[in-house]
């Protein structure tokens, strides 16, 4: 009985989530919306889940932090600038980190050469998803420079959205494994009745 409850809630929870998915992917906050830095600062993201942000600048400075399993790989993570504040860094002014980009996927090498992030103008397209607590160290990055806002903006860089088939395969996957074990258990107290009777 606990078996069943537990795999139908989780076929449950697979099926709504990837409805979702689906549904944010067609028509709602997974499509790709574009914006300006500056229009990120000045008037947010709204629910937007997917954007692309032009405008940004790196400084080149980051953050790595290795994952617990050395395996694994570790988190790169840096501010996104504006022009302006590029200008106030050189002049030896700090600046509010509004937004951070993150990524898993990065060349090892660069960790040893230190030269992951290059500095520059950069066009940061990617999902808005939070860095986990955990490995979240953007606090730590230069602090006579940086000062972290309260509500910072995270985009994992270069990810986007599952694919709408994907979501779909998982909606349909859910239900015939329901379906399945329904039909099995069905059939397994149908044989005990019998052997009963």
């Amino acid at each position: 009985m606990i078996f069943r409850i537990i795999i139908i809630l989780v076929c449950i929870l697979i099926f709504v989530n990837g409805c979702n998915s689906l549904i944010s992917g067609l028509a709602g906050t997974h499509k790709l919306r574009t914006f300006s830095f500056e229009e990120t600062i000045k008037e947010g993201i709204g629910d937007s889940d997917f954007i692309e942000v032009n405008g940004g600048w790196s400084s080149g400075e980051y953050i790595f932090e290795p994952h617990r399993n050395a395996s694994w790989p570790g988190f790169v993570q840096w501010p996104v600038l504006s022009r302006a504040q590029m200008d106030s860094l050189e002049n030896g002014q700090k600046v509010m980190i509004r937004m951070v980009a993150w990524t898993r996927k990065y060349d090892k090498t660069c960790l040893e050469l230190k030269n992951c992030i290059q500095k520059g103008e950069i066009s940061l397209k990617g999902l808005v998803r939070p860095l986990n607590k955990r490995f979240n160290k953007i606090s730590t990055l230069a602090q006579e420079a940086y000062i972290p806002s309260k509500d910072i903006i995270y985009v994992e860089y270069n990810r986007q959205p599952l694919a709408w088939y994907w979501n779909l395969l998982l909606m349909i996957g859910a239900a015939g494994l329901t379906f399945s074990v329904e039909r099995w258990l069905s059939r397994k107290e149908k044989k005990l009745i019998n052997k009963k009777t």
